[in-house]
């Protein structure tokens, strides 16, 4: 018989019974404990065989006192058919119409006597309504997390109190694991006299799921064999995982299947390395690995630790070789807590031509799967020449971090004119990307990664010799707005001449001129390698400018611009 079944079987004893009775149900927090009473609850009443008919829920959770505790019993008790929703001023409102005559009087009293003596504290009227708290069905939750002025002793008394005076069925959800150092010791020696029954809920991985997808839907479908890889278990996890993969869902409609399942393998592995640390590997550590890129090893780190060595096994078992732009969209979007969907469809899509395109010829990914980690047959020419195929045959989907791996494992077998054709054919098939993706820091490598110098000269000679035809007024123009100009932006603008700058400069006028300048000197402030050029130019420009008329310097002044004289001055 399962855990689970036998939580089944005594929830369901308990509620059949007549007699009144304490249950403790203990368990870690996020296993489920709190959802597994409830739902087993919601089926016994569907029944009708449900013995109490009023039904108090209550979390301990910053409760700070015995009669706030006692209050709060009373506030949260509602009708049996009503448990499956949450109090309310209705369900209140009903308990003291159900009051009898002469209290109702004697409490409308009270309450005017506290309206006129503020020294009267809660307790009148948490004793009051606590009086009528009887033959009732309670669940006490989150015991563990009570605030300083509520002890666990307490709590426990009166929960024995409930059960031999009042007649009530009680439920206590704890993890006893959480219970303060100084008070475990006083609990373990009281629950043992307390509860009837004593039970550890520990779910297995299909049991957690049943509990946390109990009805059928396309978001469990895709969810459920992932959580099973990485063993996750906890039910708040999991149902964070489903509130993102059901965003997902929506935002990716009509993408190819193997787009979705890309996307959720990363929404589960995302949340449970986010929301569980102690478990699963950091998100950092995720995003910058490349099942590829370990082959060099030995070359990056020799002693590499043994917590690192859990969580690339982690990896490989969930069959995560690396990280594209729509799993690195999706890690980000579960560390800022929302989903951009325009970054995620923009991502999707990439994918998408990717997935496409493999499934039309040789996949780059399965020579690296079949014939060196699936393979000790292979020759190395043989791994080596279809490598080298699919890596021609698919450069326009592959990344520089993954192609740099290709090229150092080609130079590693003594095919190093196969590495050096692989560096021409890719550069010219990704000639269209534009200067942000030549940019070797812009790409996701690791801080030690050894990076192939022809692959390195390759990209920098791009950068170097890339012709630019745009006119430098309208990137001026285009960008200022929201300052959201690319690495193209900036280096082309950091390329104008000072006679460029000028003459641009004077055939403008009004706002025009205004945005132009702006733009500009923010870039001669920015962090970045041309920066120092483009405000050398710039300064001799505007020298230019206030030389050829004098109220131009007064002008220029006006509009943000400072004069080397000038900033002398300031300083001194």
């Amino acid at each position: 018989m399962s855990r689970t079944s036998i939580i089944d079987e005594e929830i369901h004893r308990f509620l059949d019974g007549d007699d009144a009775e304490i249950l403790c149900i203990k368990g870690k927090w996020g296993v489920g404990k709190t959802t597994k009473w409830s739902q087993t609850l919601d089926d016994f009443a569907e029944t009708g065989k449900l013995r109490k008919q009023r039904y108090s829920y209550v979390s301990l959770f910053g409760l700070n006192s015995l009669s706030s505790f006692r209050n709060a019993i009373f506030e949260q008790t509602v009708g049996i058919d009503d448990s499956v929703a949450s109090p309310s001023s209705e369900t209140l409102i009903d308990l003291f119409k159900n009051l009898p005559t002469n209290w109702r009087k004697l409490t409308n009293t009270t309450r005017g006597l506290l309206e006129k003596n503020t020294r009267l504290n809660d307790n009148v009227v948490a004793s009051s309504t606590f009086f009528f708290v009887r033959n009732q069905l309670i669940c006490i939750d989150d015991i563990e997390r009570a605030g300083d002025g509520l002890r666990v002793q307490d709590v426990l008394g009166l929960a024995l109190f409930l059960k031999e005076e009042r007649k009530c069925k009680v439920v206590l959800l704890l993890n006893d694991e959480e219970i303060k150092d100084g008070e475990k010791g006083d609990f373990a020696a009281a629950i043992e006299k307390v509860a009837d029954v004593a039970l550890q809920f520990e779910p297995s991985i299909e049991e957690a799921l049943d509990i946390a997808f109990r009805e059928p839907s396309k978001e469990a479908s895709l969810i459920r064999p992932k959580a099973e890889l990485l063993n996750i278990t906890n039910i708040r996890v999991l149902k964070k995982i489903e509130r993102l993969v059901s965003q997902l869902l929506q935002t990716l409609v009509g993408y190819d299947d193997a787009v979705l399942e890309q996307a959720v393998r990363s929404a589960v592995l995302g949340c449970w390395s986010t929301l569980q640390p102690q478990f699963a590997p950091p998100l950092d550590f995720v995003r910058k690995h490349n099942s590829y890129s370990r082959l060099f090893e030995d070359d990056i780190d020799p002693q590499v630790g043994g917590e690192e060595q859990e969580w690339r096994s982690i990896l490989r078992k969930y069959q995560y070789d690396y990280s594209d732009e729509l799993d690195l969209a999706i890690f980000d979007a579960v560390e800022a807590g929302y989903l951009s969907k325009e970054e995620i469809t923009v991502c999707a899509k990439k994918v998408e031509q990717q997935i496409l395109h493999a499934q039309g010829g040789a996949s780059f990914s399965a020579v690296w799967r079949d014939l060196y980690h699936g393979s000790l047959a292979t020759s190395d020419q043989e791994f080596g020449q279809a490598l080298f195929d699919a890596a021609t045959n698919e450069a326009e989907y592959i990344t520089p971090l993954n192609l740099n791996s290709a090229i150092r494992v080609l130079r590693q077998i003594g095919e190093n004119q196969k590495a050096d054709d692989l560096v021409d054919w890719y550069v010219e098939a990704r000639s269209g990307e534009g200067l942000a993706f030549f940019d070797l820091k812009s790409q996701h490598f690791l801080q030690d990664e050894q990076i192939d110098k022809k692959l390195e000269d390759a990209f920098n000679m791009y950068r170097e010799d890339y012709q630019d035809t745009r006119d430098p007024l309208l990137v001026l123009l285009n960008a200022a707005p929201e300052r959201n100009w690319t690495d193209e932006d900036k280096i082309f603008i950091s390329k104008m001449t000072s006679k460029q700058i000028e003459d641009t400069l004077e055939g403008l006028c009004g706002p025009n001129l205004h945005v132009a300048i702006d733009t500009i000197l923010m870039l001669c402030r920015g962090n970045y390698p041309e920066a120092q050029k483009l405000k050398d130019e710039a300064q001799t420009a505007f020298e230019n400018i206030a030389n050829k008329h004098s109220l131009n310097r007064e002008k220029l002044n006006r509009l943000g611009v400072q004069f080397p004289q000038e900033i002398q001055v300031a300083a001194d």
